[in-house]
């Protein structure tokens, strides 16, 4: 078979772009390494009972964009809308996400910067002298695992542009 392009990975963005270009008329491959298709999204019901669901990979949707939503229209998959009740576990079990509210200021404030730019990890130092140890972990843990970006490295402008933008 002859192509016009060819697509590596059949994860959510090539599976969208494999839709849409083929949707354009173009002859598409789409390449993917794994024996199944969805990239992050893998998801897993152990005992086969349907209420007893472990995502491996993906756990939630960013927003409401009408790509994304077109494709899990389109495979019949389920979602479940969560309300604003945040939790975090340590060691002693689980807790109310308190120290949330601080956080979610904390990256108000970082988002509404427009000029001055400088590492997260100083602007944490200087903008949450008066977090608690655990608003300060947490606002770490987001940056880092949320933005896959080092705190020592990531710079306040680009994070306060990826926030404004999601």
């Amino acid at each position: 078979m002859s192509t016009d392009v060819i697509i590596l990975g059949g994860g959510a963005a090539g599976l969208a772009a494999a839709t849409r270009l083929a949707g354009a008329g173009q002859r598409v491959a789409l390449l993917e390494a794994r024996d199944r298709l969805g990239g992050r999204i893998d998801t897993h019901r152990p005992t086969g009972d349907p209420r007893i669901v472990i995502e491996r990979g993906a756990e939630f949707i960013h927003g409401r964009p009408p790509e994304t939503w077109e494709i899990v229209d389109r495979a019949g998959l389920e979602t479940v809308e969560l309300g604003e009740r945040h939790q975090r576990f340590d060691e002693r079990g689980w807790h109310d996400g308190d120290a949330w509210d601080d956080v979610a200021q904390l990256l108000e404030r970082m988002e509404k910067q427009r000029d001055a730019d400088e590492l997260f990890a100083a602007y944490l130092d200087r903008e949450g002298r008066g977090l608690s140890p655990v608003a300060r972990k947490m606002a770490v843990a987001f940056i880092e695992g949320f933005n896959a970006a080092d705190q020592r490295r990531a710079s306040t402008l680009a994070l306060a542009e990826a926030q404004r933008a999601s």
